[in-house]
């Protein structure tokens, strides 16, 4: 895991160190800083990685809702940082075993549970940078930019409600049952995420939305803790920003 995260943030440091230095270079005449607050709406697709083989997984859905403020420092970079409010869903053919007070096993679902899923309501804070194609000078300008950065993520566990903290779901024998399994998840996460995106007047016909992004999330935290079932989401999004 250590591995891939080095991987991701060699070129995102690389990125920072070129953008310094274009800063130093920048002619103060010819670039002005400005800095715009969004609401942010998104929603998207989930999947777990590397869960067991003898499990069906079908994937489900996320969705979004936050506030996100951007920072320009040059003509074509700029810094993005929000917090948002999230729900996540995993569907999958899987029961829940604990093989101890403090892990939690995920095996194949018996005959008696069936639409069984797990549901996280989460917080999160992006800290990422966008690099603009053409020249950004202020909210309104026409352009494509790319995204990326990390993704800092608070389940709400800590609440202690099944209505806001990681629950698994299930039906048996009729009935629709729900489980707590808040001991057994990961409180904090690390995200990267990568997105493309368009702002300013391609969406002239919708005067209240500045920009639109399309992308993914990787997560290098497992959702389960140590000794549980290592399973790894990745959530792919499309994001609106009014």
């Amino acid at each position: 895991m250590a591995l891939h995260f080095r991987h991701f943030l060699i070129p995102v440091w690389a990125l920072v160190l070129v953008k310094t230095h274009l800063v130093a270079q920048e002619n103060s005449s010819d670039f002005q800083r400005h800095s715009n607050i969004y609401i942010s709406v998104g929603a998207g697709s989930s999947m777990l990685r590397q869960s067991p083989s003898d499990i069906y997984f079908s994937g489900s859905t996320n969705l979004q809702l936050g506030a996100m403020y951007e920072r320009a420092f040059h003509k074509r970079f700029s810094w993005v940082a929000g917090v948002e409010f999230e729900q996540v869903s995993y569907n999958l053919d899987a029961d829940i075993e604990l093989t101890s007070p403090s892990t939690l096993s995920l095996v194949r679902a018996g005959d008696d549970k069936k639409y069984t899923s797990i549901r996280q309501r989460n917080i999160a804070f992006p800290l990422q940078m966008r690099a603009y194609f053409y020249e950004n000078n202020n909210a309104d300008t026409k352009n494509m930019f790319v995204q990326t950065g990390v993704r800092l993520v608070q389940t709400l566990d800590f609440i202690g409600s099944e209505n806001l903290g990681s629950t698994y779901f299930y039906r048996s024998r009729g009935e629709d049952n729900r489980t707590s399994i808040s001991d057994f998840t990961n409180p904090t996460l690390l995200q990267a995420e990568l997105m493309i995106g368009f702002k300013g007047q391609f969406f002239k016909k919708i005067d209240l939305l500045n920009a639109s992004t399309l992308g993914f999330m990787y997560q290098f935290t497992p959702m389960l803790k140590n000794g549980s079932t290592a399973v790894f989401p990745v959530h792919f999004t499309w994001r609106f920003l009014f």
